[in-house]
């Protein structure tokens, strides 16, 4: 039988790993002008892994036991029953756009299938966590380059660049990949300060990512990726790991250099910022009505509260907006809050299930930061920054609405998960009899 800490096939652990990479790249280069086109081809990409991972897992004889806690289970098949029960209602009485409810409602299903999957591979793979990490800086950097190329090289046009996202919904969600791969990328300098080559590729791989995160004109994904480096910065230096913050600071400039000058749009780069501030100014001297310079998520906002208060406790199931649009893909605007989705698709019971859930999260990310040490804690924390950064996102975009970002979102869990699963099996292995 396999080992419980590493696969006993070395070519099958390889091999596997090359299946997540692929299936890594494949969701990256996936985003379509469609959001359930993209949410069809995500869900594929994980069904593919899922067979082959556990295929060769049975034939390796790798235990599929989790030691997952008893809460976590009752809370998790609890929330997953309130859009279940939902979608079956909508379909039962074959009310208008049920089919919509009950594909994304399935795709929750194979997302939490992915997940533990991916966890029981994870957990006795001596390769799947770092190369997750390699494929998405060159997605990312892959992605990067083109939109440059299309811009500087072939002057593409601001209108096409709208309303033609590469790889995308909306141009700007492409910032939810480049968000996680700028922190991926400073958070692998920890483990490669010993290469020179290593650290100058993930060097360039940071100033590329932030580069363009900032020519996407994303202000909050600009913050929250600020707020992660500092936090990484500062929790190195606690656990006296490679001293990476002068390094990326002058990385961070060299980046706002190569964004500002590639900034050939209005809307983009700091020219976004400069275009909303005169907006203000001149709405100023007309005395006229500020600018919402929430970009309409306000409306958002106050319109899917209100919404949701028509079913408070259980909400009204998934793709519940896009119901509510009457189908109408042109007049169809998700929250653009995660928290806000959830009380309007789940209702007030299936938000604190889901706030529980994260809770047990984020406790498992502090006893990470506290306990584990060298390429362990590099990992955990990678892992951490990926899920504070689509968190902090999906606050003001609605990040998890969309299926790229919920798979890296998956997948940081499962890492994060398997550092813990992988130690307290290394616990048993060690404890006598």
């Amino acid at each position: 039988m396999a080992s419980i800490q590493q696969l006993a096939d070395k070519q099958c652990d390889q091999f596997l790993t090359a299946v997540f990479c692929v299936t890594t790249a494949a969701v990256c280069f996936s985003g379509s002008s469609k959001v359930f086109v993209s949410l069809l081809q995500v869900s594929t990409f994980e069904i593919i892994f899922i067979v082959c991972a556990l295929f060769f897992l049975f034939r390796q004889g790798c235990s599929m036991r989790l030691r997952i806690p008893s809460g976590i289970l009752i809370l998790t098949l609890l929330f997953l029953s309130i859009p279940t029960l939902a979608a079956l209602d909508r379909w039962y009485y074959e009310r208008p756009f049920a089919d919509f409810s009950v594909i994304k409602t399935a795709s929750l299903y194979i997302h939490l299938l992915y997940l533990l999957v991916l966890l029981i591979f994870l957990r006795v793979s001596a390769y799947g966590v770092l190369f997750f990490c390699y494929t998405l800086l060159i997605s990312s950097s892959v992605i990067a380059l083109l939109y440059y190329f299309y811009a500087l090289i072939l002057h593409v046009g601001p209108d096409y660049m709208i309303k033609n996202a590469l790889f995308a919904a909306n141009i700007r969600h492409t910032g939810f990949t480049v968000a996680t791969a700028t922190l991926t990328s400073a958070a692998l300098l920890l483990i490669h300060s010993s290469s020179p080559v290593k650290t100058n590729l993930m060097t360039f791989a940071f100033i590329l990512n932030f580069s363009f995160l900032i020519w996407l004109g994303s202000r909050t994904g600009i913050v929250v990726t600020m707020i992660g480096l500092v936090l990484l910065v500062m929790i190195a230096n606690r656990k006296k790991l490679a001293k990476t913050g002068s390094r990326l600071l002058v990385s961070a400039c060299l980046a706002i250099i190569l964004a500002t000058a590639g900034s050939v749009y209005d809307w983009n780069g700091p020219n976004r910022i400069q275009h909303q501030f005169q907006e203000v100014k001149a709405a100023q001297l007309k005395q006229d009505t500020a600018p919402d310079l929430s970009s309409g998520r306000a409306t958002l906002w106050r319109d899917a509260i209100n919404a949701g208060k028509q079913s408070p406790w259980f909400g009204k199931g998934m793709e519940a907006s896009f119901i509510r649009s009457g189908g109408d893909s042109s007049q169809f605007m998700h929250p653009h809050n995660s928290l806000i989705q959830l009380f309007l698709e789940t209702g007030l019971v299936g938000l604190i299930i889901a706030l529980l859930l994260f809770s047990a999260l984020c406790r498992q990310i502090i006893y990470s930061v506290i306990h584990y040490q060298n390429d362990r804690l590099v990992h955990a924390l990678t892992s951490s920054l990926i899920l504070f950064s689509l968190c902090l996102l999906s606050l003001t975009s609605g990040a998890l609405y969309f299926a790229q970002p919920l798979f890296l979102f998956t997948a940081a869990i499962a890492i994060l998960l398997s550092l813990q699963e992988s130690n307290s099996l290394n616990k048993a292995r060690n404890t006598p009899a």
